[in-house]
């Protein structure tokens, strides 16, 4: 079986949503990016934690085949989103983003990150997102500064695409680890979702008061069946972590449909990440992981060893927890045009770009 069925379907739909001479006009002035691992750029690199991809094998597939800090042998979701919504260039981390750079965007991501302050505490230093919120306000500042006039940045943000991809910690580095966290004996699985939903729309709405109009949520996959949860759990226990996940991907479902009705001014979607995926289908072999992992921090790649797979077009992961570019790429696409009615709930991110706020 194709791991992507409809992927000669989805190439050619790309084509047809993406207008000609979009690699020099974007179809917005910016897009901002919040999330975790799956969407670090390279914010932690220099932070004091074990979460960290900046080295090899890494990068092996980046286009300056180096590693950049990305939790991938290339590029993450985020990268062909951008690609995709038309920007020349990579969208930059916060830590580096210069003045005229951040016109057209920031990435606040940061690996082992999560909605709840406490996800991902026994890793090390990571910018949860309540901090990336926070520093938002401080691009917002700058914006205000270097266009003289905080009218003038708010309405240019309120055009600009917003995607947050949080949630996979709250459950593999908090939920799921109850040697290190008390939350999966204080809370069922119904209550834990509800919970991290609860706060997930908090901040949301401080991003609304900071201009945030157009924003799409990134759905969980089925955390059960990523190699590192098969590791410590065993296959029998995956319908078990999945249904906790898919409990999650409900409430961001009805958190959606709750933020529109409320903030009528702004559009939100959920992107159906499950769905999309097609790692349900795939078999135990097919879920191996690409690189040799770390044993002490058994989420990452073995620093420095380059023994991985040859044929990376294959592989969908590329670590223990993170999907390799050539998984990355359709589910960016399907994000972005929507195959199939059930990949967004309400809007792809290209019909996001074009509704007028």
């Amino acid at each position: 079986m194709s791991r992507f069925p409809n992927f000669v379907l989805l190439a050619i739909c790309v084509m047809n949503f993406v207008p000609k001479g979009v690699l020099s006009q974007p179809q917005v002035p910016c897009y901002f990016i919040f999330g975790d691992s799956l969407s670090d750029p390279g914010n932690n690199n220099i932070l004091l934690t074990q979460a960290k991809a900046n080295y090899p094998p890494y990068g092996v597939d980046f286009p300056s085949q180096r590693a950049t800090g990305r939790f991938t042998n290339g590029k993450t979701v985020v990268d062909f989103i951008a690609r995709l919504l038309g920007f020349p260039d990579f969208i930059p981390s916060f830590l580096s983003a210069n003045s005229s750079q951040i016109l057209q965007g920031v990435n606040y991501a940061s690996g082992s990150s999560g909605i709840l302050d406490e996800t991902g505490r026994t890793v090390g230093d990571r910018i949860t997102l309540k901090e990336q919120v926070l520093l938002h306000r401080v691009t917002v500042i700058r914006l205000a500064i270097q266009l003289r006039n905080r009218t003038e940045a708010l309405n240019r943000l309120n055009r600009c695409i917003y995607t947050l991809g949080f949630g996979t910690n709250d459950y593999i580095n908090n939920y799921f680890m109850p040697e290190n966290y008390p939350s999966s004996q204080q809370f069922t699985p119904e209550q834990y979702a509800r919970l991290v939903a609860r706060e997930y729309g908090i901040q949301l709405n401080i991003l609304y008061e900071n201009g945030a109009r157009k924003v799409a949520l990134l759905g969980l996959l089925p955390l059960g069946l990523i190699p590192f949860e098969l590791g410590r759990y065993g296959p029998a226990e995956a319908p078990r972590l999945n249904a906790a996940v898919e409990l999650f991907n409900e409430e961001l479902k009805d958190l959606v449909a709750e933020l529109n009705a409320n903030l009528t001014d702004a559009r939100f979607t959920f992107l159906n990440t499950t769905g999309i995926s097609s790692i349900g289908d795939m078999s135990l072999e097919q879920l191996v992981p690409c690189c040799p992992i770390e044993p002490n921090f058994n989420m990452t790649c073995i620093p420095f060893n380059n023994n991985i797979c040859l044929d990376r077009q294959l592989s969908i992961f590329f670590d223990n927890v993170h999907p390799s570019e050539d998984t990355n790429e359709p589910l960016a696409n399907r994000y972005y045009a929507a195959v199939d009615p059930t990949d967004v709930n309400p809007f792809s991110i290209h019909q996001l770009a074009q509704l007028q706020i």
